[in-house]
């Protein structure tokens, strides 16, 4: 059997570990296929600034055009209400985890809210926006030091943001949350305090941690499988200090990397590799604008400084230099003009278009011009399903992972 035939390395997934792995396989006398059930690559550490309006969804990936539509529609909905304290419910978000990434949601929807949105509305007053950040630990942003999450926390603190530690979160219905013994009216609910883990456990027939994370030997391989490896989210690896590695990129990246190189060895050259090791690469987040913490080793960093660390970072992880090119100029036009890409309409002019679009064959509906603006930038999705700028479908949308939008 020739070595194209007998070797084949099927990568399952094109995440961070995947596209890694298949990277360290580029050139070599191993053939390798990429399968994943989407066309794109999805950069989930910037997925939370699509929600906000900081990036359009084809600068991380192409299809995920409703995501922001849950909380930018809050304040179209507030504007056109008359009842005041329905209005203080439509423009409350509670953002459930105090990780980094529900740090970096409530710096942002704090953001849009404070700057972007500040004079886009005539009725209500988007610096009014109520945004709850709700952790069951004692501080947030555990991994870091004590110094840094002090200082995001009066970070937030400035910004408008209310915390809750040390409070579990006890129930959650459409017209609230209730934290402790108390009840928050508020309309839109975001859960980023850790997702399960694909299913592969079960189709691989082995156990899984509450997760879903499949223990996996030192060499990243599954115990009593031949010849199958786990890598990024879906692997429970464990670091030098004996706890698992938390769901980063930079753990993906790395996995995928010696992963390759360890292919290689072992089917080209006959050699046992070395059992995996993660380097770090710091922790960084980013809360607002001049605004974030980085930890690296006995390093750290606050401020001005540490925002553009973590802005250099996540450019350098995005995949091509297009995407990275248009991220960075993105960035530095929302900097210097305190703008974001897409902004609701609360005049109907996107209602109207989205009609339009919804028809399919350009009929004229009541409240709609007969005739399309050419310059428009709407579009209907593959399935007719109409979408306005802001990303809302009129008609029935799939709700975004992690967003829940109570019933107005």
């Amino acid at each position: 059997m020739s070595l194209d035939k007998a070797h084949h390395v099927v990568i399952v997934g094109a995440g961070f570990a995947g596209l890694s792995l298949a990277r360290s396989l580029g050139g070599t006398a191993l053939r390798a296929t990429v399968i994943d059930r989407r066309n794109y690559h999805l950069f989930q550490p910037l997925l939370y600034q699509i929600a906000t309006a900081a990036l359009s969804p084809g600068e991380i990936a192409q299809p995920i055009r409703r995501i922001r539509a849950e909380i930018l529609t809050a304040f179209e909905t507030a504007e056109r209400g008359h009842d005041p304290a329905e209005r203080e419910r439509l423009m409350t978000f509670a953002i459930f985890g105090g990780g980094r990434t529900g740090v970096e949601m409530a710096g942002a929807i704090a953001g849009l809210a404070r700057q972007a949105l500040a004079r886009d509305f005539r009725h209500i007053d988007p610096t009014k926006a109520r945004i709850l950040l709700i952790e069951a630990a004692p501080r947030i942003l555990g991994p870091f030091p004590e110094d840094l999450s002090a200082y995001a926390v009066r970070a937030l603190e400035r910004l408008g943001v209310a915390l809750h530690t040390g409070k579990p979160v006890e129930d959650v219905n459409e017209r609230g949350v209730t934290i402790g013994d108390e009840f928050i009216p508020a309309s839109t609910i975001v859960w980023a305090a850790g997702d399960a883990a694909s299913p592969a456990g079960q189709w691989l027939h082995v156990g899984t941690d509450r997760a879903g994370r499949i223990a996996v030997a030192p060499d990243l391989s599954v115990p009593g499988l031949d010849n199958v490896y786990v890598l990024g989210d879906l692997a429970l690896t464990l670091g030098g200090d004996g706890k698992p590695l938390p769901g980063l990129a930079q753990v993906a990246r790395q996995q995928g990397h010696y992963l390759g190189k360890a292919l290689l060895a072992r089917i080209l050259r006959h050699e046992t590799p070395p059992p995996f090791r993660f380097h770090s690469r710091g922790n960084l987040a980013v809360i607002g604008r001049n605004e974030a913490v980085v930890h690296w080793d006995s390093l750290k960093l606050k401020g001005f400084i540490a925002w553009l660390v973590w802005g250099i970072a996540h450019v350098y992880l995005l995949v091509g230099f297009h995407n990275r090119f248009l991220v960075t100029m993105r960035w530095l036009w929302t900097y210097l003009t305190f703008q974001r890409g897409l902004r609701p309409d609360h005049r109907g002019r996107h209602q109207d278009a989205t009609r339009q679009c919804q028809s399919g064959r350009g009929r004229r509906s009541e409240g709609s011009d007969p005739k399309p603006n050419p310059r428009s930038n709407h579009r209907c999705a593959e399935n007719r399903t109409p979408l306005d700028l802001t990303g809302r479908s009129e008609g029935r949308c799939l709700k975004p992972a992690g967003i829940h939008r109570s019933q107005r």
